[in-house]
């Protein structure tokens, strides 16, 4: 999950590590200190913090995650109830296919 907020970009340490992992895959340009910042990051994710957001202030990093469509943002899904957050996940399964 991420999140936007005055001129900040903050994203879970989960979602970060599973960024990394399919890399490779994504053929996307990630700003290299997003990068930098993730492996020392998720380096130290455990159990206990994986759902903990690391800031990005750099306008490089805040444009990426602002663009970034793989990963949902946090205000987009709070105020929502189960019912519509399937709805949500079902429209961007279809969008993928």
């Amino acid at each position: 999950m991420k999140k936007i907020v005055n001129n900040k970009a903050y994203a879970q340490l989960y979602y970060i590590g599973q960024l990394i992992s399919i890399l490779p895959d994504l053929n996307i340009n990630f700003p290299k200190s997003i990068i930098d910042i993730c492996f020392k990051q998720v380096s130290m994710c455990n159990d206990l913090n994986k759902f903990e957001f690391v800031e990005f202030n750099n306008e490089d990093e805040v444009s990426f995650f602002s663009e970034l469509d793989y990963i949902v943002n946090y205000y987009e899904l709070k105020d929502l109830t189960y019912k519509q957050i399937m709805k949500y996940m079902d429209s961007i399964i279809a969008k993928k296919r």
